[in-house]
C-alpha cells in the first residue's frame, strides 16, 4: 500500500514534499510534526507515496471525543490535507475513514479541490459554519 503513517525516521521525505509545495506550511516545522502526529494516538499523519518513493500527498487526522445525547461518538477531523496528483486526496480521504471505523468526519474549510472531494463523496454541509484563522495574513 502506498499510504504510511508518520514517524520522524521520515521527516525528510516530508521535508521534500513540501518543498513541492505552492505555499510554505506548518509541516515544515520539524518539532511540531514529531510532537503533534506522533506523541499521541489521536492525531496522526499519514504520507501517499508514489512508487518511486516519493510523498504525493499528506492528511492529517485527529480524532476527538464527543457526548450526544449521553453516548460517545468520536469526530475525525482532517488537516493537512495536501497533493500533488490528481486522486491522491481522495485516497488518503478513504484512508482515514477507515483508519476510524465509526468515527464521523468534519472539516470547517478546504481548497476547492477538497470541497470537491467532500461533495462527490456526498458530505452534508452546513451553511453559515465559517472557518476562523489565527495569524493568517
Amino acid at each position: 500500500m502506498p499510504i504510511a503513517e508518520y514517524t520522524p525516521e521520515l521527516f525528510r521525505d516530508l521535508k521534500q514534499f513540501v518543498a513541492c509545495l505552492p505555499k510554505p506550511v506548518n509541516l515544515i516545522h520539524r518539532p511540531f510534526v514529531d510532537y503533534y502526529y506522533t506523541d499521541n494516538r489521536w492525531c496522526k499523519l499519514f504520507l501517499y507515496y508514489s512508487d518511486s518513493g516519493e510523498i504525493l500527498g499528506t492528511l492529517g487526522r485527529e480524532l476527538m471525543r464527543f457526548e450526544y445525547k449521553s453516548q460517545e461518538i468520536l469526530i475525525r477531523f482532517g488537516t493537512n490535507w495536501y497533493s500533488l496528483q490528481r486522486g491522491v486526496g481522495t485516497e488518503l480521504g478513504k484512508f482515514s475513514v477507515a483508519s476510524a471505523p465509526g468515527s464521523f468526519g468534519l472539516m470547517f474549510t478546504g481548497s476547492e479541490d477538497t470541497l470537491a472531494i467532500l461533495h462527490h463523496r456526498g458530505w452534508t454541509f452546513i451553511p453559515g459554519v465559517k472557518g476562523y484563522f489565527l495569524n493568517n495574513p
